[in-house]
């Protein structure tokens, strides 16, 4: 529901819910579905973690992991 009043904090979650969710339209298509896309095609053939955050959040995901982190 990202965007939506009712949205959820993703703070960790596991490349498969991501792409259950990127299949059931939680993202917007012109904004958030590619970068969910790319981070989830990055996992699978990396098997390292991702992170998706904005460059303005940068130093509060470094300080408190502000962000969502995609995890193999």
């Amino acid at each position: 529901n990202y965007g939506k009043p009712d949205q959820d904090d993703l703070k960790e979650v596991h490349v498969d819910t991501m792409e259950h969710y990127l299949q059931d339209g939680q993202f917007g298509i012109g904004s958030m579905e590619p970068k969910v896309r790319a981070c989830i095609d990055y996992v699978r053939a990396s098997r390292n973690p991702a992170v998706i955050t904005s460059l303005d959040n940068l130093h509060n995901y470094l300080k408190h992991g502000d962000g969502t982190t995609i995890i193999p």
